[in-house]
């Protein structure tokens, strides 16, 4: 669970420095919320970074209308953003 604490934090800080720098580049990670729960029991400077930037995601959606599921809505926007 270090790992991916170590993970978030590195996506964090590499997302800042691309900020600063303004490179309009950014890395997006998406934590099963499962390994996520273990990872926030690691450590409380996790949690303020999830909190900020964290969106949950459902990956169940009743009916086959796929193009209206959130996840696929929120894929499209980021990559018509990009």
């Amino acid at each position: 669970m270090q790992l991916v604490r170590d993970l978030i934090i590195v996506i964090e800080n590499f997302n800042r420095n691309c900020v600063k720098r303004k490179m309009p580049l950014r890395l997006i990670a998406g934590i099963r919320t499962v390994v996520l729960s273990a990872v926030e029991t690691i450590g409380q400077e996790i949690n303020k970074i999830i909190s900020d930037f964290g969106r949950p995601l459902n990956w169940q959606y009743a009916g086959n209308d796929y193009q209206n599921h959130p996840l696929m809505k929120l894929l499209t926007k980021r990559i018509m953003a990009s």
